[in-house]
């Protein structure tokens, strides 16, 4: 399964939540490609839409045993995903002033008008 877990000591509620992302091949459960299961089959196995960022951040903080300080301090520096840790990609220039304030005024305008 991937998890570090064996079958027999998982919950039956997880093994029953899990099903629908699974697939027999070769005599083996293996994952299904999540771009050919739907948005309701990814939710039934309990993820949300969420910003890839977000996503990472989340793996990291349970890498570091569900804590965001030790995320924040992590020493992997050899793991991909370190320099995205902190949720942010450390790649894109920062934003300009003048685009920022582009941005709010996008943002405002779409709350007020919906």
């Amino acid at each position: 399964m991937g998890s570090g877990f064996s079958r027999s000591v998982l919950p039956c509620r997880i093994i029953a939540r899990r099903q629908p992302a699974l697939e027999q091949r070769d005599g083996e459960e293996i994952g299904r490609d999540p771009r050919r299961m739907t948005t309701a089959e990814l939710i039934a196995v309990g993820h949300a839409r969420l910003p890839l960022s977000k996503a990472v951040r989340r793996f990291c903080i349970e890498c570091s045993g569900g804590s965001m300080d030790e995320a924040r301090k992590c020493v992997a520096v050899d793991c991909v995903l370190w320099p995205f840790r902190m949720g942010t990609n450390p790649w894109r220039p920062p934003l300009s002033d003048d685009e920022r304030e582009r941005r709010a005024k996008v943002l405002e305008k779409s709350r007020r008008y919906g």
